[in-house]
């Protein structure tokens, strides 16, 4: 089993969850999150952004 995140732009929300679910990706979670990082002086006091997390399982050749 593995977790697979991404951390992404309000704006490609829906083209993602889009995208996955033509390769047959169902099961998807997103989160809102706020973060401060190197552009803080531009976007005061946080940036708003997605967090998408996909659990897949793996099966064994």
């Amino acid at each position: 089993m593995k977790i697979i995140s991404a951390i992404v732009r309000t704006t490609c929300v829906e083209n993602i969850a889009k995208a996955l679910e033509d390769i047959d990706i169902k099961g998807m979670t997103f989160y809102e999150i706020k973060g401060i990082g190197e552009q803080a002086v531009i976007f005061n006091p946080y940036t708003i952004h997605y967090k998408i997390e996909i659990i897949l399982t793996l099966e064994e050749p």
